[in-house]
């Protein structure tokens, strides 16, 4: 089975981009658009990975579930 990883972004054009560029790597990809999508995403299937953009509504809800402390975070920011 291969590694997944969950993008939260709420910017359609750096969700593609992230999507397409990762699947080419043979990742699969999870999507959600804000925290709260996030951990619904995550409860579904955990994945191994978690980039989100910390800049946007709801994020807060992601950080704090417990489902998310399982994922390592690696605390790189690209801002």
């Amino acid at each position: 089975m291969g590694k997944t990883i969950l993008i939260v972004e709420d910017e359609p054009r750096n969700l593609k981009l992230l999507r397409d560029l990762l699947q080419r790597f043979g990742y699969e990809i999870l999507e959600a658009t804000d925290g709260e999508q996030g951990v619904e995403k995550a409860k579904e299937k955990i994945p191994n990975l978690i980039l989100m953009d910390i800049m946007m509504p709801k994020m807060d809800v992601l950080r704090q579930h417990g489902s998310s402390r399982q994922i390592p975070k690696p605390n790189i920011s690209l801002s």
